[in-house]
């Protein structure tokens, strides 16, 4: 299993970081994490080492055990813009939202912006538990890389806020 988000933490008991970004400045990253246990991002570490230069999202972070960390898709059959064939970051400051009065940011991926993992551990396979959209999805869907590429539930972790259990998490992939 997963679990992936850029807004908070989806387990109770997660004090750790949910994301990374790079400054365009100077190409220094951060970490940007909850600001405590089970709660919300801490927005004001990613305003303040923003500085108004341009950010990209580099990596989600995996909340779970797996640390089935999101880094940059590679590139592939389809080159994307970035070096050598890869895709690129999200922008890190285009969907701002507040949840229960904290200030917090979304990730909007679109193409030619994608993650991707491909060797992930301790996740559903096809021989054994499946993930979700896998067995039904059109070969198409399963393997294009304009479309979303794997997604896993993850797991029965809660909201701390509101004790509901997250949406699926899917390995982050714009569609055209």
């Amino acid at each position: 299993m997963t679990a992936h988000s850029t807004t908070r933490a989806l387990f109770a008991s997660y004090n750790g970081p949910l994301y990374q970004i790079q400054r365009a400045s100077d190409h220094s990253y951060r970490d940007i994490g909850v600001l405590g246990a089970g709660v919300y991002a801490g927005a004001a570490s990613r305003v303040s080492f923003r500085a108004g230069t341009p950010c990209t999202v580099t990596k989600p972070y995996d909340q779970t055990a797996g640390h089935n960390d999101l880094p940059i898709s590679w590139g592939g059959y389809w080159n994307g813009p970035g070096p050598g064939g890869s895709d690129v970051g999200a922008d890190a400051m285009p969907l701002p939202v507040t949840a229960a009065g904290h200030q917090v940011f979304g990730i909007k991926v679109t193409p030619p912006r994608g993650y991707r993992l491909d060797h992930a551990s301790g996740v559903a396979t096809s021989t054994g538990a499946r993930p979700v959209g896998s067995a039904g999805a059109p070969a198409a869907a399963r393997g294009s890389r304009r479309t979303w590429r794997t997604a896993t539930r993850s797991g029965r972790a809660t909201d701390p806020v509101t004790a509901e259990s997250p949406t699926p998490s899917m390995t982050l992939r714009g569609s055209a």
